[in-house]
C-alpha cells in the first residue's frame, strides 16, 4: 500500500495515543473556580457526561475493495490522564481524562469514495478527496488494518492517490457476417476460403459482425463487452452500412467494409462483400427448349444418322426474369447476352450466337445456353447431345481402363524402352482409391474461362498408391484415345502439376480474385464443363471424357485448358535419375527372359566332364540382387579369363568387368563367341551361365551400392 496520510488538525493533533501523565490544560484555572461552586459542578459533570455518551456511539468505518459498511461495535478505547487525574502544584486541580476514539482509515475505491465520504461526515469528520469523485481507480494511503486515536472534535482529513488500472488492450478485429440461411455466424478465415457473403436480393441487407481479441488471449464478440466499433464502406454507391455493422445493397459489385475499434487501441478488421441482382430484373433461369418451346426435361439431343458437316440442328432457349417477363429465341426474340456453347469442341461445333450445332466426331457434349445478369452472376441451361453415327472415330469414349507406366530418366537415355514397372487399374479399382470431388477454374486460350466441375482421385493419392514421391517425378506424360497431341502423348512436368497453384475462382465472373479455392489437380471419373460461368456442376457430371486430367488456372489471366487432357488410357511417369537396384532373386533361382520378347526356355549344363554333359541351346540367366557390401576407397577388380567349357562342346569367352568402389563400372565391349548369348537385364547384378561357368556382370551406369 502506500504511506500514512492521516492529518489530525486542533487540539489533540498528536497521532500518537495519549500517554498517562498528568496534562496542563488551558481552561484549568476556569475549571478550579468553577469547581467552587455546586452549581458550577453539576454543569460540569452533565458535560462530560455528553462527551462520554459521543465517544461510546461512534462506530468505526469499514471499506473493503467490494464494497462499503459500518460496523455497529465501536473502535473507542479511554485513556486517562494518571490514574486518577493529577492536581496541579498549588491548585490541587484535577484534569478530567480525555477520551480519544480510535477511528480506522478506511479503504476507498472506486465509487466508494462518494458514499464513504457521506458516512464518515456523518460522524462529525470532514472528509477531503485528492482527486475527482468520480474518479474509478481512487485508494487510501493507509492500510485498512490501522487505526488511529482521534480526538473528539478534531478534523480528519483523508488523503487518497490516483492509481492507473490495469486495462487489457485489443491485439486483434476480425470481421464477419451472419448467415441467415445456415442461422449461424461465419468468420475469417471461412470468408477466404470462398464462403464470401453475397447480397442477392435487391436492396437486400446482411448483418456484419465483430469479434475482438484481448491482450489477455481471450477472444469474443464486440457486442458482448460494448466495444465502441466504426463501420465504413469502401464505396457507398455499392453498398451503405451503418453504425450497427448491418450492409444495405445499391449496386452491382464487391465492396470491402472496414471496421475499426475506437477504444482499447486501434484495430482494423475488413471484409468483402458480393453484391449482385441490383441493377434492373436479372435472370432467374435458362431452359434450352425444343422448336416449339418445349424445354428439354431429362432428354438428349440425338444424332443417329450419319451427317457430314454441312448439316446440323438447331437449339433455342428461353430466358425468364425476376420481374416475371420471358424471352425465347424460338419465337424470334433478341437476346443480346446470351451465348451458346458446348463442352467439347472436337466432338461438335456450335454457333455462339443463334444455337446451331454440327457434329464433328463421335461422342457425347452438353450444349449449354449462358445469359448473364443473374442474380448470383451468369444463368446456364444444358442438353446433352449424342452423336453415335458409326461414322467417326468409335476410341473418343471414355476409357475403360487406366495403365501406368513407370520408368526413368536413364533408361530413355540409354534407350531401355522396357518400363520398371506397370500397373493397370479397371475404374472399379480406380475409384476404390479413394475419389473426391472438387471445382477449377479454366481460362481458355480465346480469353474465356469455364467452371470444370470433376470427382476422381487426386494425383497426391494417385502416387501414393504407386509408392512414389511427387519430388522424385521428371514429368507424366498422357496419352489418350483421342491421339490428341500427334499421337506422342501430352508431356507435363511434375514441377507444373505439384508445384503451381491451381485454383476454382467463384468471383472470376466480376473479375476478382477474392475468395479463391486451392483445387489439387486429379484425374477425373465424371466431370462437367460449363463455359463462361462460375457455377459448380457437381449434379451435371458425366463419364463421357474418362479418365481426364483436371486442374485450375493459377490466376484470373493463366490459360490452363491446354492442360486438360480427356479419354486418358495411359500415364506414362518418368522418374529422375536411374532405377533403384531391388533383389530379385535372393533364392538364386535360375531363370530366363530368354531375349526381348520373352519366348523360349533353358536349362543349366552341368560344367566340363559332368555326366549330363549338355546344356540346351538357349543361353540362361539368374537375375541376382546385390549382397551387403561396404564401399572401400581402393578399386576392387576381378581378374578375366576365357576358355572353352560346356558339354556342348562350344567355344566361349567372357570378360569380368571391373567394379569400381562408387558403383560405377567401366565395361570392354562383351565378346561371347556363342551366338545365343543371353540378353542382360537393365539396371541389376547378373551372372550369366555360359557352359557350365558363370560370370559375374555390371551395367554401365553410376547407382548407390
Amino acid at each position: 500500500m502506500f504511506g500514512a496520510g492521516i492529518d489530525v488538525q486542533g487540539e489533540g493533533s498528536s497521532m500518537k495515543a495519549p500517554s498517562h501523565r498528568f496534562v496542563q490544560r488551558p481552561f484549568s484555572f476556569v475549571r478550579v473556580v468553577l469547581a467552587s461552586n455546586d452549581v458550577a459542578r453539576r454543569m460540569l459533570a452533565l458535560f462530560t457526561a455528553s462527551v462520554l455518551c459521543v465517544s461510546l456511539c461512534v462506530p468505526s468505518i469499514v471499506v473493503a475493495d467490494t464494497g462499503f459498511s459500518l460496523e455497529t461495535s465501536h473502535q473507542a478505547a479511554f485513556a486517562a490522564d494518571g490514574d486518577e487525574g493529577s492536581v496541579e502544584e498549588g491548585e490541587g486541580e484535577v484534569d478530567p481524562p480525555v477520551e480519544p476514539t480510535y477511528v480506522n482509515v478506511p479503504y476507498v475505491m472506486g465509487a466508494a469514495v462518494p458514499a464513504a465520504r457521506s458516512q464518515i461526515e456523518a460522524l462529525g469528520l470532514s472528509v477531503a478527496v485528492n482527486g475527482p469523485e468520480t474518479s474509478t481507480s481512487v485508494v487510501t494511503s493507509q492500510d485498512p488494518a490501522a487505526s488511529t486515536s482521534v480526538v473528539p472534535g478534531s478534523t480528519v482529513t483523508l488523503t487518497s492517490e490516483e492509481r492507473q488500472a490495469e486495462t487489457p488492450a485489443l491485439t486483434d478485429l476480425i470481421v464477419g457476417y451472419y448467415d441467415a440461411e445456415a442461422d449461424n455466424p461465419v468468420w475469417y478465415p471461412d470468408v477466404a476460403q470462398g464462403q464470401i457473403p453475397t447480397v442477392k436480393q435487391k436492396g437486400g441487407k446482411i448483418q456484419l459482425l465483430a469479434s475482438v481479441t484481448w491482450s489477455t488471449g481471450k477472444t469474443e464478440p464486440a457486442a458482448s463487452q460494448s466495444v465502441p466499433l466504426l463501420w465504413t464502406s469502401g464505396d457507398t454507391g455499392i453498398a451503405t452500412v451503418d453504425p450497427a455493422g448491418m450492409l444495405t445493397a445499391l449496386a452491382d459489385g464487391i465492396v470491402t467494409i472496414t471496421c475499426t475499434s475506437q477504444k482499447y487501441g486501434e484495430v482494423v478488421g475488413r471484409i468483402d462483400v458480393k453484391i449482385v441482382g441490383q441493377d434492373g430484373a436479372y435472370v432467374t433461369e435458362v431452359a434450352v427448349t425444343k422448336a416449339d418451346g418445349t424445354p428439354y426435361r431429362d432428354e438428349r439431343v440425338m444424332f443417329k444418322e450419319t451427317l457430314d458437316g454441312t448439316e446440323g440442328a438447331d437449339l433455342y432457349a428461353t430466358v425468364y426474369y425476376s420481374d416475371g417477363t420471358e424471352k425465347h429465341t424460338w419465337e424470334g426474340d433478341r437476346i443480346d447476352n446470351l451465348v451458346w456453347s458446348v463442352t467439347d469442341s472436337e466432338i461438335c461445333y456450335i454457333n455462339p450466337d443463334t444455337g446451331r450445332i454440327k457434329p464433328k466426331d463421335d461422342g457425347s457434349v452438353r450444349a449449354v445456353a449462358t445469359v448473364s445478369g443473374g442474380m448470383d452472376g451468369s444463368v446456364s441451361g444444358y442438353v446433352y447431345v449424342v452423336i453415335d453415327t458409326g461414322r467417326y472415330n468409335a476410341e473418343n469414349w471414355p476409357s475403360n481402363s487406366l495403365k501406368v507406366e513407370i520408368t526413368y530418366e536413364e533408361d530413355i537415355a540409354n534407350g531401355i524402352d522396357t518400363p520398371a514397372k506397370t500397373k493397370v487399374y479397371d475404374v472399379g479399382s480406380f475409384a476404390a482409391l479413394g475419389t473426391a470431388q472438387a471445382a477449377y477454374t479454366v481460362v481458355t486460350n480465346n480469353g474465356h474461362y469455364a467452371t470444370l466441375s470433376a470427382e476422381g482421385v487426386t494425383l497426391s493419392r494417385f502416387l501414393a498408391d504407386l509408392e512414389l514421391v511427387a519430388g522424385e517425378v521428371s514429368y507424366f506424360q498422357f496419352f489418350a484415345n483421342d491421339n490428341k497431341g500427334g499421337g506422342g502423348g501430352n508431356k507435363i512436368s511434375a514441377d507444373y502439376l505439384f508445384n503451381r497453384p491451381s485454383y476454382y475462382f467463384p468471383n472470376m465472373d466480376i473479375g476478382v480474385e477474392n475468395g479463391r479455392v486451392a483445387a489439387e489437380p486429379m484425374l477425373a471419373l465424371r466431370d462437367s464443363w460449363r463455359p463462361d460461368t462460375t457455377e459448380k456442376d457437381f449434379g451435371g457430371m458425366g463419364e463421357g471424357r474418362r479418365f481426364r486430367l483436371v486442374l485450375g488456372s493459377s490466376s484470373l489471366t493463366d490459360s490452363a485448358g491446354e492442360k486438360t487432357v480427356k479419354f486418358i488410357n495411359t500415364v506414362k511417369i518418368v522418374m529422375q535419375g536411374a532405377a533403384p537396384i531391388r533383389e530379385k532373386n535372393p533364392g538364386n533361382e535360375t531363370t530366363n527372359p530368354s531375349g526381348p520378347n520373352g519366348e523360349g526356355t533353358g536349362t543349366v549344363g552341368t560344367g566340363p566332364g559332368s555326366d549330363a554333359g549338355s546344356s540346351d541351346a538357349s543361353g540362361t540367366q539368374t537375375v541376382l540382387g546385390l549382397s551387403n557390401q561396404t564401399e572401400s576407397n581402393a578399386d576392387a577388380s576381378q581378374g578375366a579369363d576365357s576358355g572353352a567349357g560346356g558339354g556342348d562342346g562350344s567355344g566361349k569367352r567372357w570378360q569380368v568387368f571391373e567394379m569400381m568402389s562408387k558403383a560405377e563400372s567401366n565395361i570392354d565391349p562383351v565378346d561371347l563367341c556363342n551366338p545365343l548369348e543371353p540378353f542382360l537385364l537393365p539396371g541389376v547384378l547378373a551372372v550369366m551361365t555360359v557352359g557350365g561357368f558363370m560370370s559375374r556382370t555390371r551395367l554401365r551406369r553410376e547407382m548407390a551400392l
